[in-house]
């Protein structure tokens, strides 16, 4: 017996990851398969989202570095340091270079994937900044309720002091 994972996309069944494609093709053309289906129901976190966007922005107000000093180009560091990339869209061309697509952070991406995603690029973030996760987390919720505390600049400051 196999367990595959599908994702439904516009009405089709579509193997989740590489695992459960290679798992699908073992099945021959025309072979009857018996399975039981459950489907998750969970309302994907639009908190999470908004949480990241939150610190993406933190970061690319907080750095001097040309590749993160947009959220939108904090958001594709990440994808690139977490290796957060469509594995159904690689492709080789004949002189070696190898081309593929970054998976979106949308709702489109099942919530497990996006979960890991935000679990690995959370800790990118803090890093890029200097500072531990908890205090960048801190200061985005701060920011998102319209506060500035500047832990960021505090911290930077405690750093840099003689003392």
């Amino acid at each position: 017996m196999a367990e595959i994972c599908f994702q439904k996309i516009k009405g089709l069944a579509v193997p989740y990851t590489l695992d459960d494609a290679d798992t699908w093709a073992s099945f021959k053309d025309n072979q009857i398969i018996k399975g039981r289906v459950t489907g998750t129901t969970q309302e994907p976190s639009i908190e999470q989202l908004d949480l990241f966007w939150a610190c993406c922005d933190l970061v690319a107000k907080n750095t001097e570095d040309p590749m993160w000093n947009d959220k939108d180009k904090v958001c594709y560091q990440c994808k690139v340091a977490c290796h957060f990339i469509d594995q159904r869209f690689i492709a080789v061309r004949p002189d070696g270079q190898v081309n593929f697509q970054y998976l979106s952070i949308g709702f489109s991406t099942p919530e497990k994937i996006r979960r890991k995603f935000f679990r690995d690029a959370f800790p990118v973030l803090a890093a890029k900044l200097g500072i531990d996760e908890e205090t960048m987390v801190a200061e985005a919720k701060n920011r998102m309720l319209g506060r500035r505390y500047e832990v960021v600049r505090k911290h930077e400051q405690t750093q840099n002091d003689p003392r």
